[in-house]
């Protein structure tokens, strides 16, 4: 009786439990079937970007106006024709939160209901174009093409490149700018050469060309430093013309002759090498002709949207300084000049760009500088006069003295022929001199003062003879 007791009580507590587990689930799940799946969408229901699996349809449109709005703060739209590019104005773009949430397809991905405004796309075209290329666009194709790319909300770089837009006939293909640069003798065969092998460069859109790489691949590495240097610099001076960009470029340091300074390019193998790049989103065509003695370069493309010239603006010479070099092969006072000398030159290189004949900007291209090759003259040693030695100088001093003493006497006797009673009085005569003192000084107490001056100049001549 106790064990049937106790197993009745059991069965009665299993029972309770196993019900209230079966109320709890099944309740929930029933719940959900019948009331809660009209509110729900299904698994694997997407709007454009936005997972919205098991979410209320009611909280639906509020998740889409935020996703959208997010979208339109966030992404930006590049349009771009050749080298010109503008963002898209994100006021074409119409969208409807309510369509997008009728039109919704469970357990798919649905786009965004959204539309283009015609209108405003026209007007953004006809300004980035001009009245020229817009007649030529599709629009209806890029129309529906922003659209698409608007209903998805997808994020990221988005670029429409409206070549694409554009028929293949209406796309023309012309000379861009060509260059003539004069070939001499030394040049002639190697220049011909490259004419003949390579005739053409394939400059492929985003892309870089290396003119080392070029003759590496016909085989024409082994040219002269000074042929590839003249076929660079007719290269560079054509593409200066252009919006290509220049990586690597090198000067000599000696004006050129036959390129035009500010335009030169240098080119050795293994050293030195011209590399420009394409930024265009087309290919262009470097060819190559010999008329004559002139090795013509042309660009041959798409023509640009703005139109590019290279500009000489800066220019500055400098002279030579001379420098005398002194040597004893050659006579004295005789100069040679082993160097006559060059004037430097520095100098920048402009690109301005241009629009329907409108300045649009100027960029700096290129700054160069030659310095000067200085003048070198040769002059022959000076020589120095001898001293005269010991001796010779004693001799010359005694020959001055000797002259010294002659130049006196002839003084004396100059001023004894002017004074003859000065110098000529003899002892024996002394007596008689006094005398004639004395009636001297009695003489001149009895004259007047302008007398007395009469006597000075005999005085001073007694001075200027006295031993």
């Amino acid at each position: 009786m106790r064990n049937e007791h106790f197993l009745r009580t059991f069965l009665l507590l299993t029972a309770c439990t196993g019900y209230l587990l079966a109320f709890s689930f099944l309740g929930v799940y029933a719940y959900e079937k019948v009331v809660g799946g009209q509110d729900t969408f299904k698994p694997g229901t997407q709007i454009a970007s936005l997972n919205v699996s098991d979410v209320p349809k009611a909280s639906v449109k509020e998740k889409v106006a935020e996703s959208i709005d997010q979208w339109m703060m966030t992404e930006a739209i590049t349009i771009r024709f050749k080298e010109k590019s503008e963002s898209l104005p994100m006021e074409i773009y119409s969208f409807s939160v309510e369509d997008t949430s009728l039109q919704v397809e469970e357990g798919t991905t649905n786009p965004v209901a959204v539309s283009v405004n015609k209108k405003l796309l026209s007007s953004f075209l006809a300004s980035f174009l001009g009245g020229t290329y817009v007649k030529k666009i599709d629009q209806a194709k890029l129309q529906q093409d922003l659209q698409n790319v608007a209903s998805s909300l997808k994020s990221g770089q988005k670029v429409y490149q409206l070549e694409a837009y554009i028929a293949d006939n209406e796309l023309e293909v012309s000379t861009i700018f060509e260059s003539s640069v004069p070939v001499t003798d030394d040049d002639f065969t190697e220049v011909r050469l490259w004419v003949d092998e390579v005739n053409e460069i394939e400059v492929s859109p985003q892309s870089k060309v290396s003119l080392i790489e070029v003759a590496e691949q016909v085989s024409l590495s082994n040219l002269s430093k000074e042929s590839l240097s003249l076929i660079a610099s007719s290269i560079y001076e054509t593409i200066a013309h252009s919006n290509f960009d220049i990586l690597e470029r090198h000067v000599g340091n000696v004006i050129p002759k036959q390129v035009t300074p500010g335009f030169e390019a240098r080119v050795e193998y293994d050293k030195l090498d011209l590399l420009f790049f394409n930024p265009n989103y087309t290919a262009y065509t470097i060819t190559f002709e010999m008329n004559e003695r002139q090795l013509i370069t042309r660009l041959v493309g798409q023509p640009f949207f703005y139109e590019y010239e290279a500009v000489i603006k800066e220019q500055q010479e400098y002279e030579p300084k001379t420098i005398v070099q002194y040597t004893a092969m050659l006579p004295p006072n005789v100069t040679n000049f082993e160097e006559m000398g060059k004037n430097g030159l520095w100098l920048k290189v402009y690109r301005d760009i241009s629009s329907q004949g409108s300045a649009v900007k100027s960029v700096l291209l290129s700054e160069d500088f030659y310095p000067p090759i200085h003048r070198i003259e040769q002059r022959g040693l000076i020589l120095e006069k001898e001293e005269p030695s010991t001796s010779t100088d004693d001799e010359a001093t005694v020959d001055d003295d000797a002259t010294d003493q002659e130049t006196d006497e002839q003084i004396e006797n100059d001023n004894e022929q002017s004074i003859p009673n000065v110098r000529k009085n003899k002892p024996e005569e002394s007596n008689e001199k006094d005398r004639e003192d004395k009636n001297d000084k009695q003489d001149q107490s009895t004259k007047q003062p302008s007398d007395k001056q009469e006597l000075e100049p005999p005085s001073s001549l007694e001075e200027l003879v006295k031993p």
